[in-house]
């Protein structure tokens, strides 16, 4: 699944497979989900919708964050 939903099922490779070439790094996902999380509170999501979205996120670091 899309991590904020949608009408689709994902069918695309698994997430780690698919960001493992990028080498993303815990500062590279930080960063990311830093400036995520500025524009979304810049477009009025509320607090608690925000709060999830960001649980979402750490829920998929170690996924994301390249291990090698």
């Amino acid at each position: 699944k899309f991590m904020l939903g949608g009408a689709t099922e994902w069918t695309g490779k698994d997430i780690k497979e698919l960001h493992m070439p990028l080498k993303i790094t815990e500062e590279h996902f930080d960063l990311y989900k830093s400036t995520f999380t500025s524009q979304l509170k810049s477009l009025k999501v509320r607090p608690a919708q925000l709060k999830q979205i960001c649980l979402k996120m750490e829920g998929l670091r170690e996924k994301i964050v390249w291990d090698g």
